[in-house]
């Protein structure tokens, strides 16, 4: 009895030590889910915001995407009023081509209205001599009458002529003048024209490309300066976040690491519990049977009751070893707890893969809006070097 009585109090501080290796373990495990738990809220808000971050970059690209958009309609609307302009400027060069063409038949006019005058005067010349021939001749001889009449007749074909070379003169003098009146007024109309054209047409591409340039720099420069900052303090901070969690990572591997080495120990344990336990009950078979056999051979009661005593204790071994492979199945269900830890800390082994996903997906989108800034400034560059070759060539015009 008393055997036995030590046997149940081993059992009992057997069971009395497994219960606070139970709760240690159970209270790792909790500690293991607290830590996993804060882990997962904080890659949670890190999600959040990553989505709000991603959010924030999506409305930037399209605030840069409504930039383009409107720059390209400036730039549609500089085209074609140029257009326009060009068009006009045509068709005033056509009017002044037409202009000259009048100008050039007026001139022809005036040659021959010219030439007609000095051949009057030419006709006019010889007629002078031909009536101072005659005079001279009616002064040194007597002529006839008809001499006389053919000298009169001649007299008066040239006053006539003269009448007529003066009254082509005025009228030539006149048409001259009305001529190059007209002219210069065409010219002086055609030129005030296309110096208006060419103000008014400076000034608005001046304005646009002003307000257009100041726009793009202000736009660009503040969503530049606003997106970089807001990208480098967030990537700061998700860069803190995951050494942070990849420490704790660390640490929950470490921790993982010795509770598998301890329950491959408690396994190996429970092997070496399994095999004595089976040769316990082995050699307690036997000794059964040699019991049996000695109690159907002896009646010495001396012998009998030191067999009892040692089946007793032989007994109470065998219940000390189940208890303690009861307690060790027992541990290693509760042990089982630590596959869910496993599976945390996979799922948290995830988490940090996809949040290292996302923060190498912010780098590329940080390298894509510098890409679309150079390539604004670059088109910038291209609308104003093109704005100054229109107005150059409006120059030459």
């Amino acid at each position: 009895m008393e055997d036995r009585e030590v046997a149940m109090s081993l059992v009992k501080k057997l069971l009395a030590d497994q219960r606070e290796d139970l709760e240690e373990i159970r209270g790792e495990v909790q500690t293991y889910q607290l830590s996993l738990a804060r882990a997962l809220g904080t890659a949670g808000k890190s999600l959040a915001g990553l989505k709000e971050e991603k959010s924030e970059t999506a409305r930037m690209l399209s605030f840069l995407k409504q930039s383009t958009e409107d720059k390209e309609k400036v730039e549609k609307d500089l085209r074609s009023g140029m257009a326009e302009k060009q068009a006009e400027i045509t068709r005033l060069s056509g009017d002044l081509g037409k202009a000259k063409r009048v100008e050039k038949d007026w001139t022809d006019r005036l040659k021959e209205q010219e030439d007609k005058c000095s051949d009057l005067e030419k006709r006019l010349e010889q007629t002078a001599r031909s009536e101072t021939e005659a005079r001279r001749r009616l002064s040194i001889t007597e002529v006839s009458s008809s001499s006389r009449k053919e000298v009169m007749s001649l007299s008066s074909l040239v006053e006539a002529n003269k009448v007529e070379v003066e009254r082509l003169r005025e009228e030539l003098d006149l048409q001259s003048k009305s001529h190059s009146l007209r002219i210069a007024e065409l010219q002086e109309s055609f030129q005030a024209k296309i110096r208006e054209l060419r103000r008014v047409h400076g000034e608005q591409i001046a304005s646009n490309r002003s307000q257009l340039e100041d726009g793009i720099r202000a736009k660009l420069a503040s969503e530049a300066t606003t997106s970089a900052e807001t990208l480098a303090q967030e990537k700061a901070a998700l860069e803190t976040q995951v050494g942070a969690l990849r420490a704790e990572l660390g640490n929950a591997k470490a921790k993982l690491s010795e509770s598998e080495k301890n329950l491959e120990t408690a396994r190996t344990q429970e092997g070496d519990a399994r095999k004595k336990t089976y040769m316990v009950e082995k050699q307690n078979r036997t000794l059964r049977a040699e019991v049996d056999d000695l109690k159907a051979k002896s009646a010495a009661a001396d012998g009998s009751k030191k067999l009892e005593e040692e089946n007793k204790s032989l007994a109470g071994e065998v219940g000390r070893l189940k208890a303690e492979l009861d307690a060790k199945t027992k541990a290693l269900e509760e042990k089982g707890a630590e596959k869910e830890g496993l599976s945390m800390l996979d799922i948290m082994e995830q988490q940090l893969v996809k949040l290292s996903n996302l923060l190498s997906a912010k780098e590329e989108e940080i390298e894509a809006l510098k890409l679309t800034v150079e390539r604004e400034c670059l088109e910038r560059g291209n609308l104003v070097a093109e704005l100054s070759r229109a107005r150059q060539g409006r120059k030459n015009l």
